[in-house]
């Protein structure tokens, strides 16, 4: 029969459609399609039903298709479709997750590209099992977090039946490709095997070795596990961890199965495409999507419709159905943040936080309020200078008032209208010649990425990439000439921000590389539009790299110092209020001689 010779039969009622069959990529919406026996007219969908279906029917089985939009792969997206499948087609019985997957060749299954595995109970293991891969693609460990269910009894029954069928007899998988390709002829070149498809196998400990394999003919099949997350494996190395993590059940690994969770009963079906390694391509992806579907009509036609029929619906657990989107969710948001905590740390795990509020705490209500009301100040935040140096003594209160600036931009809005901009983007320094070690300019940026990106989710890709890049790397074996790299990830992820960036840094004197450092620095300043408030002791070297900036002297002034005393006078219990054995205007009296004395002596620092 040729393509122009196809036609559709009437579509059928709603209830008499008992089968669903989900599938993520439009390939696998092509094999699908072309693999049914007749295809029904498509009906209006219902109000809210935002899936494309495609209906028909294999034998005496009615079957309801949907495919995940283009472009939206993943377990949220199979939850969603599946989700709206149940609602709009209320008889479905069971379902069926259909298309490729990149497969893992163990010692007893010699998996080639073209088979097929199916997700079967194994061990201690469901069908199907979730895993927090962004974990595992960091380098390290990776968590289990949820899995599929069983498949329905009436499947797995006929399972059993059809891999004896296979034994005895063979499979009708060719059979099956052949026919669709003769019905569809414009389907041949993409969906059926030809001489320029080249299986190769490379070694996952030396990805330039080829393993030695024995030719083999024909598509098989096989019964085990399928890993699946959100994130696509490109990795020999962690393919065959992931496998040897699960006692080497695994056979398969994917993206959409575990988005459907407990609450859409399903087999799961993939045609083996490449090996999930840095060699993956789409050579054969029409290929084993097709196999892939010709597998589920031979194990439909051992099935009786009437059989079928007889099983509970699904709609009787509908109502949860629409939990499945908020559940991904929680644990897509789960994985990232897991995955965020583990990258922040592996930054750096050096925190400016507690020193900050450390800080803070010597800081008396009013102190520095006239640096932050001054001019140059304010002149700073609203205007187009990038940088304002602040230069002072020793004891001139620099720090306590970078303190201030900082808690100050926290909470700062730049525009009056909250979304039109919200809030800043911040990250500070504390310099402290007792750090040194932890403070070269390598660490400095590793600190100033780690506080630019701690609440974001998902990461931006400029710093995904400087992690695959060294991700092996431990933050105290990096070097000065992996500056470049880190800089340039700051630039990206600066850029990227909608909101105004401020970096703060405190006592740049006591900065063991303040040549390097600033060098650095101001390269970054000069690609992106962040600007820079720093402080350090009167510096020649400084002040010539901030020229053409704005600049304010910093000097202890009596205000500030008669503020910051009286501040702590209550932590002398000689001077307290519940201290009677002074008379009140006696210690009335002392504290302000101590005010006074102190804040004469202090004078202009």
């Amino acid at each position: 029969m040729s393509d122009s010779e196809a036609s559709t039969t009437p579509a059928l009622p709603r209830n008499e459609y008992t089968i669903g069959w989900v599938c993520a990529l439009s390939t696998e919406l092509t094999a699908a399609t072309a693999m049914l026996d007749s295809e029904h007219e498509l009906p209006s969908n219902p109000p809210g039903d935002k899936n494309v279906y495609t209906l028909g029917s294999i034998g005496k089985h009615n079957i309801v298709i949907a495919c995940l939009p283009k472009g939206k792969q993943g377990t949220t997206s199979a939850a969603v479709v599946a989700t709206q499948m149940l609602e709009s087609f209320s008889s479905i019985k069971f379902g069926l997750m259909i298309g490729v997957g990149g497969g893992i060749p163990t010692k007893d299954h010699d998996i080639r590209l073209g088979d097929v595995v199916v997700s079967t109970p194994t061990s201690m293991f469901p069908g199907v099992v979730q895993l927090d891969l962004g974990k595992a693609i960091e380098g390290g460990g990776f968590e289990r977090i949820g899995s599929l269910n069983n498949p329905p009894n009436i499947l797995l029954a006929a399972l059993q039946r059809l891999e004896t069928r296979h034994e005895m007899k063979g499979s009708k998988i060719k059979k099956y490709v052949d026919q669709m390709i003769k019905k569809w002829t414009n389907l041949k070149q993409k969906y059926n095997r030809n001489d320029s498809m080249k299986d190769v196998l490379f070694a996952s400990d030396d990805i330039t070795k080829v393993i030695d394999r024995e030719p083999r003919d024909g598509v098989k099949v096989h019964y085990g596990l399928i890993a699946s997350g959100n994130k696509v494996i490109k990795d020999a190395t962690l393919r065959d961890t992931i496998n040897g993590n699960l006692n080497h059940h695994v056979l398969c690994v994917e993206m959409e199965a575990a988005g459907l969770m407990d609450n859409f009963p399903c087999l799961v079906i993939r045609g083996i495409c490449d090996y999930a390694d840095s060699y993956k391509n789409d050579d054969w992806q029409g290929f084993a999507a097709a196999t892939a579907a010709a597998f589920a009509k031979e194990l439909l036609s051992i099935i009786p419709a009437s059989d079928v029929e007889q099983m509970e619906s699904i709609k009787i657990i509908a109502g949860k159905i629409v939990e499945i989107s908020e559940v991904v969710r929680k644990i897509d948001q789960h994985q990232e943040r897991h995955a965020r905590n583990d990258f922040l740390e592996w930054l750096t795990p050096v925190n400016y936080d507690a020193q900050h509020h450390e800080h803070l705490s010597k800081r008396s209500p009013d102190s520095g309020k006239w640096f932050l009301e001054h001019p140059n100040f304010q002149q700073f935040l609203k205007g187009k200078k990038k940088t304002l140096l602040c230069q002072g003594n020793p004891g001139a209160g620099k720090t306590v008032l970078t303190s201030a600036v900082i808690e100050h931009l926290q909470h700062w809005q730049p525009f009056h209208d909250a979304s039109a901009g919200g809030k800043v983007s911040l990250a500070f320094v504390y310099f402290d010649f007792i750090r040194k070690e932890s403070q070269r300019t390598i660490d400095i940026f590793a600190s100033l990425i780690k506080q630019l990106v701690r609440d974001e989710l998902p990461l931006p890709t400029a710093i995904e990439d400087l992690q695959n890049k060294y991700r092996t790397i431990p933050a105290s074996s990096r070097s000065d000439k992996d500056i470049e790299e880190f800089s340039k990830a700051l630039n990206h992820l600066i850029s990227s921000k909608s909101t105004k960036t401020f970096i703060v840094i405190d006592a740049l004197d006591e900065c063991q590389d303040g040549d390097g450092f600033l060098k650095s620095i101001f390269t970054v300043l000069d690609n992106t539009e962040a600007k820079l408030f720093a402080t350090t002791r009167p510096s020649t070297r400084v002040e010539k790299r901030f020229e053409g900036g704005l600049s304010l002297e910093i000097s202890a002034l009596t205000e500030d110092v008669e503020n910051y005393i009286q501040a702590r006078l209550p932590e002398f219990t000689v001077l307290s209020d519940e201290n009677d054995d002074i008379p009140k205007e006696l210690k009335i009296h002392a504290k302000n001689e101590i005010v006074t004395k102190i804040s004469s002596a202090i004078d202009g620092m």
